[in-house]
């Protein structure tokens, strides 16, 4: 993830933990201080017993060229039904 608030904020909205901790790491303009804010956002959620996945398998898929309209689901996995030849 290109920054914790990608995984976190959604973690936290879904689950209703209090977004406190994720609204003073946006403020903070110091980078260091802006990681330990992160870092006291997940241990908050962990130690409410939300679980936070921190690896994902690898997919890897060839497409030939022509292959038209092939979407991905936000988990990389490809949507076939729309893909069509060209």
């Amino acid at each position: 993830y290109p920054s914790p608030d990608a995984l976190l904020a959604p973690i936290t909205a879904a689950t209703g933990a209090p977004a406190a901790p994720l609204d003073a790491a946006h403020a903070a303009a110091d980078p260091r201080e802006r990681a330990g804010l992160y870092v006291e956002a997940e241990r908050r959620l962990i130690s409410s017993r939300i679980v936070i996945p921190i690896a994902f398998g690898q997919t890897q898929l060839l497409v030939a060229p022509r292959v038209r309209d092939l979407l991905y689901d936000a988990l990389g996995g490809p949507r076939l039904a729309a893909a069509w030849l060209g």
